[in-house]
């Protein structure tokens, strides 16, 4: 299938406004921002897609079924009904179309996206109503497009919670419900789990979330939406990219959008530091002598909130380019030695400065990367209870 990057993994930055197309000499693969920042800064969609080759709109969808979220007055200008009944939404097939695939399809046209992303709302498992929900509006969507000569690629937004991922039953039937019937009609896939911290200790979510990504990405684009440097990991394995914002708190959590907590998204005093795939704090970063040779830091330590988003961006994109330039087992190979030598830096640093830098996640990450090298599109089986073995005896 002909896919719509021409280089492949990639990073796509997540903003809010245009401020990222006013650095110079930018050009992006590709861009997301979400409907209601472009209700909010209604010129922010043409501005950044100045600078992308393709503009992705997230059309928010899931905020529908949370009060908190769907009375923000940003979204509120978005063309979704108010006030919706759940009920009426998953048994209403007329209101569903009516009111929420057309309007979210031509949203997303009207704002100048190059693909479609089909309505979703968010599902805690596959036994949630809303999950079953999803892939109807996927089938509705195609009609839609097909009706109307809409020539878009389709994508699908799998909206998940990270319960789901540890079970190997699970993970694999979604990957089965997304693919064995609209395999044909959807170019690609966008993935965005709810409370997964990709540091923690059990690492059978995270292994979840990796075969799910790589059973997705036989011949089509997978990107993981809201991720950190675990999103690099996920790349390495099979995925097509990762998709965040420029600033730390990446995690998508269902309890924003049940009630935004107070001071959410203010800015915090630390740093990203690649070569640990992890942010330290500034203290932190100065006591070991943190520098960095990208575009805006250029052999310093960044300070100030608009050089500390852009040392994320570029460190971002510097590696992705390094993974494309790799295959499969190239990109798993060159993720496993940072590792490596991220643990051997933190454990470094930890001694010498008496810091208290986390290595848990690291070894994690190396585990599932060491694991996935066995795995093969056409494989029945899966291996968690190796990994988890093997995961235990590190």
């Amino acid at each position: 299938m002909k896919t719509l990057f021409s280089k492949l993994p990639i990073y796509i930055p997540k903003v809010q406004d245009s401020t990222i197309a006013e650095i110079p000499d930018l050009h992006l693969s590709a861009i997301l921002i979400d409907s209601q920042h472009i209700a909010w800064r209604p010129k922010s969609a043409k501005d950044v897609k100045k600078i992308s080759d393709l503009l992705i709109v997230d059309p928010v969808t899931h905020c529908i079924l949370y009060k908190d979220a769907s009375e923000g007055k940003n979204f509120q200008k978005l063309p979704y009904p108010k006030n919706v009944d759940p009920e009426t939404l998953y048994s209403n097939a007329a209101f569903r179309n009516e009111k929420i695939v057309a309007p979210c399809i031509e949203d997303q046209i009207n704002n100048g996206a190059d693909l479609i992303i089909s309505p979703y709302f968010f599902a805690e498992d596959t036994d949630d109503t809303k999950f079953g929900t999803n892939i109807t509006m996927i089938s509705e969507s195609i009609k839609y497009l097909t009706d109307h000569s809409i020539s878009k690629p389709l994508f699908a937004m799998i909206a998940i919670g990270s319960t789901a991922l540890d079970r190997p039953i699970v993970t694999g039937y979604i990957a089965d419900r997304y693919t064995v019937d609209l395999n044909d009609y959807l170019a690609g896939y966008f993935i965005v789990v709810n409370d997964l911290d990709c540091k923690q200790q059990d690492g059978s979510k995270l292994f979840g979330l990796a075969k799910l990504v790589f059973q997705l990405s036989k011949n089509k684009s997978v990107f993981v939406k809201r991720i950190g440097a675990f999103g690099e990991v996920l790349s390495a394995i099979g995925g097509s990219g990762f998709i965040s914002g420029l600033e730390i708190g990446e995690t998508f959590s269902v309890k924003v959008l049940e009630k935004k907590p107070v001071n959410y998204g203010q800015q915090t005093n630390r740093i990203y530091i690649p070569e640990l795939f992890d942010y330290v704090n500034d203290v932190e970063a100065q006591k070991i002598g943190y520098k960095c040779n990208c575009k805006a830091c250029k052999g310093s330590l960044a300070s100030d909130r608009k050089t500390k988003k852009l040392h994320y961006l570029y460190t971002r994109l510097d590696t992705m380019e390094k993974l494309q330039n790799l295959d499969r087992d190239g990109r798993i190979n060159l993720l496993i030695s940072r590792l490596n030598a991220a643990f051997r830096m933190a454990s470094t640093y930890n001694s010498k400065h008496g810091l208290s830098l986390k290595t848990a996640h690291l070894i994690n990450w190396k585990s599932i990367l060491e694991a996935s090298k066995t795995w093969s599109s056409e494989e029945e089986g899966d291996n968690l209870e190796a990994f988890l073995n093997d995961l235990k005896s590190s």
